[in-house]
């Protein structure tokens, strides 16, 4: 399957050709594959990150969208990872279906040390968490996907 990256112009979707894609401040790029089925996967494309990052003279914020995309952001200040971590939060908690889910962290790209973490730390998510009316998804008791006791940043 060919995946590819789309954003407000939908630049590069449908194709593995991500040279010349670059991330513009404040906006959310789409990468997933073309049949839209589990191309969260699409993230581990050799060289698709640190090309993207290069290309946006920036770090990025890997959003989990659902096991079927990521949401990817230049991390230049234009929103913080706490800020997003709680959208995450929030859409997986009301939209995404529980078995779609694929994370409720936001994770961070480092172009430098071409290196993938946790964008918040541990404190930040359980300070989210304490955020939240309801301690789970759909009915369940605990949020899905997230493991306090094994976050590390």
């Amino acid at each position: 399957m060919d995946g590819g990256i789309g954003g407000c112009a939908e630049r590069g979707r449908g194709s593995k050709n991500f040279e010349g894609v670059s991330c513009d401040s404040g906006e959310l790029y789409v990468l997933t594959n073309a049949g839209g089925e589990y191309g969260a996967a699409a993230l581990l494309y050799p060289g698709l990150l640190q090309t993207l990052a290069e290309n946006s003279n920036a770090d990025l914020f890997i959003l989990p969208s659902s096991i079927h995309e990521v949401l990817v952001m230049k991390a230049d200040g234009a929103m913080e990872a706490k800020e997003l971590q709680c959208i995450v939060m929030d859409i997986n908690q009301s939209i995404v279906k529980p078995e779609e889910v694929l994370s409720n962290q936001v994770y961070r790209y480092d172009r430098e040390s071409q290196s993938l973490s946790l964008a918040t730390t541990r404190e930040e998510t359980e300070e989210l968490l304490g955020g939240f009316p309801l301690w789970g998804m759909h009915g369940q008791t605990e949020m899905q996907g997230m493991d306090i006791d094994g976050l590390e940043r």
